[in-house]
């Protein structure tokens, strides 16, 4: 019996330290968020994503950000900027296999994000193009194990 509870003691003991020291982890973290949010394109982050390179991505409806654990960097649309975002209405984020980042839009179709030249390549919907999305106007996407993209509308998906 008194071994029964040194061992319970014990076991409580660890787990509150372990609450503990997770507790002052995220104290940490709502800190340095709460630093990052005031420089974001819209206060209002409908999802966040950690890339393959360790950047946190946020998405918000005006525009997307990017913070690689120093500076917090803004894209937007711009119509003399041929790098920028195809639309500031973004909806989701996503990397493929390859590490190519996938961001897809309302009115601006899919972006792929080209980390050398810190800007990105429009994919639009072409009719006379069976490999392109099948609408500009993308709500979700999804890399499978497979390296396919899923894209969702608001009639249906395809794949990319």
């Amino acid at each position: 019996m008194r071994l029964w509870v040194l061992s319970i003691t014990l076991i409580l003991t660890q787990a509150i330290s372990v609450y503990g020291s997770n507790l002052s982890n995220f104290t940490e973290i709502d800190f340095n968020a709460s630093i990052i949010s005031k420089d974001l394109t819209q206060q209002s982050v409908s999802q966040t994503f950690q890339d393959s390179r360790g950047a946190l991505w946020f998405v918000a409806q005006e525009g997307l950000n990017r913070y690689d654990g120093h500076h917090l960097e803004n894209y937007r649309y711009s119509q003399s900027d041929d790098k920028s975002l195809s639309s500031n209405l973004v909806t989701r984020i996503a990397e493929d296999r390859d590490g190519t980042i996938w961001i897809s839009t309302i009115g601006g179709g899919l972006n792929a994000y080209d980390p050398i030249k810190n800007g990105f390549r429009a994919v639009l919907s072409d009719p006379n193009n069976r490999d392109s999305p099948y609408s500009n106007d993308i709500l979700s996407i999804f890399c499978d194990s497979n390296g396919i993209l899923w894209l969702g509308y608001v009639n249906g998906f395809s794949s990319f």
